[in-house]
């Protein structure tokens, strides 16, 4: 399976409860998109790095530990791949009301 489809399949499971999509001006834009994944592919086994931003009062243990068990569940299920190792790093913590965007 190609790194790119990997990373997609670990993208889009490392947004579980407790952790924001964006930081930075107009959404990310000058700002850093969350979740930010980086992954090394070799055959069937995979390596993942995740970086998400948590959402305040979200304890940064637990949100990674949701982050971690819900990118390896989606490869073994998904990709049928043997996921190695999945490092978890909360780089930045948002307001979860500053995350909530309306328009008017």
């Amino acid at each position: 399976m190609a790194d790119r489809a990997v990373g997609r399949i670990a993208e889009a499971a490392a947004r579980v409860p407790g952790t924001g999509r964006t930081t930075g001006v107009v959404g990310g834009v000058l700002g850093r998109n969350y979740p930010e994944v980086s992954c090394t592919v070799a055959g069937r086994r995979v390596r993942v790095r995740v970086e998400v931003a948590a959402l305040w009062p979200h304890p940064a243990p637990e949100v990674a530990a949701r982050v971690r068990t819900s990118v390896r569940s989606a490869l073994v299920d998904l990709a049928d791949m043997v996921v190695d190792d999945v490092t978890v790093l909360v780089a930045d913590y948002l307001d979860e009301a500053v995350t909530v965007r309306r328009v008017s």
